[in-house]
């Protein structure tokens, strides 16, 4: 559809995904609260985003692979943008 020479990038996590997919996991494994406290103190600028993702996986790093998998499983797309990915796909990078 578009020329080879133009590329477009997508962010997966809250722009292909309709949720972000870091805090869904936190919830199903009761971690919701201090994950949520990590990413608002990111937002205000109290921690630093390199360090805050940095405990945010912390926080994560232990969770199953098969909680994981079902929580992705379950997280709704933007099924526009996923149209347009796939028809494009020679030029979209996520």
């Amino acid at each position: 559809m578009y020329k080879k020479n133009i590329a477009f990038c997508f962010d997966f996590d809250g722009t292909i995904t309709k949720e972000e997919v870091l805090p869904l996991i936190a919830k199903e494994i009761n971690l919701y609260d201090e994950f949520k406290v990590l990413t608002d103190a990111t937002i205000r600028g109290e921690i630093p985003l390199m360090g805050s993702l940095k405990l945010r996986f912390k926080l994560l790093e232990t969770v199953p692979l098969e909680i994981i998998q079902n929580v992705i499983l379950k997280v709704k797309l933007h099924q526009k943008l996923v149209h347009f990915i796939n028809q494009n796909a020679n030029n979209c990078f996520i």
